[in-house]
């Protein structure tokens, strides 16, 4: 399993608009591109947030690294960009790719 994690601070100002629209529109257009098989959603709570910035991460679910440069070539930017235009300047993100390790018969398997 390949985990997408997008993190995301966001302004308080426009948080709850920002909130609404990721769970309404941005995660379920994620979702329905079909690459991710699920994801979770989350506020970060340590470090507390300040009155001025939250952050949340978002970890997206895929099968394969090939599945996930697929979603990255084909449909991310479109997606970033709808992000960006919708919240500018109110926003820093950053990604990281983690993969899910197991434990089995004793050795660490990806």
């Amino acid at each position: 399993m390949v985990i997408y994690k997008v993190s995301i601070t966001i302004d308080t100002d426009v948080q709850t608009e920002w909130l609404s629209w990721m769970m309404e529109e941005h995660i379920p257009e994620v979702l329905a591109a079909g690459y991710f098989t699920d994801c979770k959603f989350y506020q970060v709570l340590d470090p507390a947030p300040t009155s001025e910035m939250v952050k949340f991460v978002v970890d997206y679910r895929c099968e394969s690294v090939e599945k996930l440069r697929q979603y990255r070539e084909n449909v991310a930017p479109a997606l970033m960009k709808k992000h960006e235009e919708r919240f500018h300047r109110k926003f820093t993100s950053s990604r990281e790719v983690l993969a899910e390790l197991k434990l089995h018969e004793g050795k660490v398997i990806f």
